[in-house]
């Protein structure tokens, strides 16, 4: 029987892995970006600078998108060495603009000495203003092709004919950020559309992981909140319109509620493929509470009636790998969801009108041509104030009568619940399963399942008093398909996920089996090859190698201690940053040792001893410990710094609660 179980174990060990191989290689052609037109432009990024701002852990940074073929931002710019139309130098300005320079472009007519601008733009024609919000470890030069389209300079080439037409307008002011208030009306809403221009701005974060720690999420959105008041106060606007991509779409909802200044500039929000439910990569509580104080701030706003900004979120659907479509919805008292599916025309490249069936994966979004159009007339609606309102049913006809696509319905859960069904034709089922169950969002059901097995079987190892492998193999045979369906049970995943989740629970008790029956007994087979090899010696006296390993065991945590010390002020130092030594910078240190020294007493347990309970341990939590506490880590590294423990003020306040919504 035990020669059975672990052939059955075996042959289940090669299907499940043969399954994983099938998906990752069919997300090689599944995620090839040909379902999208690409917007090109020739980008150039001026800095702004932001009022009121303290700088923190990350130097953030405010910037203007200009084209190098936009003629009303070249004296902000252009050195006369360079032909602007020939060339774009894709490097940042070095120059940081301030509100006198005029660089959005304001008529003498609206200088005031509230405002302070002096300097005479020569063609002083502003578009609407947009605020680009990038996500996690998103990068502003993101928003080179939504600032691509507020000029309508996307392709790679215009004919001559095009260009200098447009070059005219944007000279002479026919074409402008101004929409009339009739433009419901048929003629005045394609007018409109055809003469509007957007000026975009975008916030460069450096690259921070903004999903890690609620603290981070915090200082975002209060640099974004300066900002929108600086390009407020320098544009003289009314209203800013803010496209949040992944999680830059939930720092947006966060804006409006942080302050009602800023909140009365904020009528419209567009989110591309921004995870409304949740971060499916959140480990730490801090997002989930970031994530109630926007839920709780806009339902208080809903019941008392006041103003909160109509957002319209654009899902990448089933091709986004990063975030999974069901999460991406909004409440209907909040805006409307859509499919990219639902708003795209059909990519002009050849062989992909099949493929934009399914959306555009979580990149592509903000460079896709076919979607941008759209967002182009969702940001003439919105500049004209009061188009967006009303019921649903209004404003999914507003939209399909300005956008010109079929928008079917209002009701997301049916159109991806369509999409679905299309992806599982398409594929065949178990290609479709595989896809599914390869795509990195589900790397939180992978977490969980293994924690439960781990659990489970070490739990059930130590009462037993055994550590066999063919427990373990009965393990891999009996546990998965009830795990997956008390999984589905207790968490909301839809019946159709069923297959997916069982061959993660399948890998998952593999996964187990490999590191405590394959992984650990090597690392303890290498330490008994490398630090406990016999020396000729006089009886009585150890080997060198022994006692300088039992001295760094004894002294494990000082030597913690001096590693993540080194470690986390030489990372400031390359970067840069100012560093502090205080009790609050001590205390990081201390974490960051006690995590480093956990790690190293679980691998030296369970290499050293021949005791089962330690290579359970570590078999248990090895896995598991670096999701639990990456959050934790992120935060703590930036307080050894002056602008991390800035940072860290605001974020206790807000977490404590003492923020006006």
């Amino acid at each position: 029987f035990d020669y059975a179980i672990i052939s059955v174990s075996l042959a289940i060990a090669l299907a499940t892995a043969a399954f994983f191989v099938h998906g990752f290689i069919l997300r090689a052609s599944f995620h090839h970006g040909q379902e999208c037109d690409m917007t090109y432009s020739r980008f150039k990024f001026l800095p702004i600078e932001v009022s009121n701002y303290t700088a923190g852990a990350r130097p953030y940074r405010l910037l203007k998108f200009v084209d190098a073929r936009d003629p009303r931002n070249l004296h902000l710019w252009k050195d006369d060495s360079i032909d602007a139309t020939q060339s774009s130098p894709h490097d940042d300005g070095s120059k940081v603009h301030q509100l006198s320079d005029n660089w959005c472009l304001l008529p003498q007519s609206n200088f005031t000495a509230e405002n302070g601008i002096t300097r005479e733009a020569p063609y002083p024609n502003p578009g609407h203003p947009v605020l680009f919000i990038p996500g996690h470890w998103g990068e502003y030069k993101q928003a080179r092709s939504l600032g691509a389209h507020g000029t309508t300079f996307t392709r790679r080439s215009h004919s001559y004919k095009y260009q200098n037409d447009v070059v005219r307008g944007l000279k002479d002011g026919t074409l402008n950020g101004i929409v009339s208030d009739g433009s419901d009306d048929d003629n005045n809403g394609n007018e409109d559309i055809e003469h509007f221009i957007y000026d975009v701005y975008t916030a460069d974060f450096d690259g921070e992981g903004a999903g890690l720690h609620g603290s981070r999420l915090v200082r975002q959105a209060h640099f974004v909140a300066q900002s929108i008041l600086t390009i407020a106060k320098a544009c003289n606007a009314q209203s800013i319109t803010i496209v949040g991509h992944s999680i830059g779409g939930i720092v947006a909802k966060a804006v409006p509620l942080l302050s009602t200044e800023v909140s009365q500039y904020i009528k419209t929000i567009v989110t591309l493929a921004t995870p409304h439910d949740g971060f499916p990569y959140a480990f730490d509580s801090t997002v989930k509470r970031f994530y109630n104080f926007i839920d709780e701030g806009n339902s208080k706003k809903v019941k008392e009636g006041r103003e909160v900004p109509m957002i319209v979120s654009i899902s990448g659907g089933l091709r986004d790998e990063l975030i999974p479509p069901s999460i991406c919805s909004v409440d209907p008292s909040l805006g409307l969801t859509m499919l990219a599916t639902n708003v795209m025309p059909s990519s002009t490249a050849e062989g992909t009108m099949a493929d934009a069936l399914f959306g555009c994966d979580h990149k592509a979004i903000s460079w896709c041509h076919n979607v941008l159009s759209v967002v182009r007339t969702i940001f003439v609606l919105a500049a004209t104030g009061g188009s967006l309102l009303g019921t649903v049913e209004t404003r999914v006809a507003r939209l399909r009568k300005h956008t010109k696509l079929d928008i079917v319905s209002h009701d997301y859960a049916e159109a991806l619940r369509t999409e679905e069904q299309s992806f599982f034709i398409s594929y065949g089922y178990v290609k479709a399963a595989a896809l599914q169950a390869t795509m990195p969002y589900r790397a939180w059901e992978f977490v969980v399942l293994y924690f439960i097995v781990a659990s489970v079987q070490s739990l059930h190892a130590i009462v037993s008093g055994s550590l066999e492998i063919v427990r373990t193999c009965k393990y891999v045979v009996f546990l998965p398909v009830p795990l997956a369906f008390v999984f589905i049970h207790i968490f909301p995943l839809k019946w159709s996920t069923f297959v997916t989740t069982t061959a993660l629970s399948f890998g998952s008790c593999l996964f187990y089996a490999v590191i405590l029956h394959c992984i650990l007994p090597l690392l303890s087979s290498l330490y008994d090859t490398i630090c406990r090899r016999k020396q000729r010696q006089p009886k009585g006296r150890e080997s060198k190698e022994s006692w300088f390993l039992k001295y760094v065991y004894m002294h494990m945590t000082l030597v913690s201690v001096a590693i993540a010390a080194a470690a986390m002020y030489l990372y400031h130092f390359v970067r840069g940053h100012p560093t502090v030594l205080n009790g609050l910078a001590a205390r990081s240190v201390i974490f960051w040792a006690m995590v480093l020294n956990a790690f190293a007493q679980l691998l030296w347990s369970s290499a050293r001893d021949s005791n089962r309970t330690s290579k359970l341990m570590a078999a248990l939590f090895l896995p598991i410990l670096p999701f639990a506490v990456a959050g934790k880590l992120a935060h703590t590294l930036s307080l050894v710094s002056v602008g991390g423990q800035v940072d860290d003020q605001a974020g206790a306040h807000f977490f404590r609660g003492v923020l006006e919504i």
